[in-house]
């Protein structure tokens, strides 16, 4: 004789119909607020084929981040990156010239549209640019 299991088969579509509700309401939750944080762009230009960019946001608990990319300038150079006139940190360049790194931290600046960013070698600015807002 087959057993009926008709009401643990329902009880189990239940659980995962309402896994699945929750998991959809969590991602949903995620992305209105990264929606309602702004993201700001500079794509800095320099004398040269030399060019970067450096994004600014806020990541969760009100930590600013800031990523810093950076190509074709002097090979194995360390760079000061400075952000509304603030230095935000260094970063070397690798063996093409080009660099990568992220900055995270509530002491950062904040950015608007409008700020600037610069990359020095010293006290020389070799790249800088203007943040707008990222769409």
């Amino acid at each position: 004789m087959q057993k009926n299991n008709t009401s643990s088969n329902h009880i189990k579509a239940g659980q995962v119909f309402a896994l699945l509700t929750i998991a959809v309401l969590v991602i949903s939750v995620a992305q209105y607020a990264d929606a309602k944080r702004p993201t700001y762009i500079a794509f800095l230009s320099g004398s040269g084929d030399d060019k970067g960019k450096v994004v600014w946001k806020t990541e969760d608990g009100g930590l600013k981040r800031i990523d810093v990319e950076l190509e074709n300038l002097r090979a194995n150079t360390t760079y000061t990156v400075v952000v509304n006139g603030q230095t935000v940190g260094t970063l070397t360049t690798d063996g093409f010239g080009d660099a990568d790194k992220q900055f995270l931290g509530s002491n950062l600046p904040t950015v608007t549209a409008g700020n600037t960013a610069t990359i020095k070698n010293g006290s020389t600015t070799v790249l800088s640019g203007t943040f707008v807002l990222k769409s």
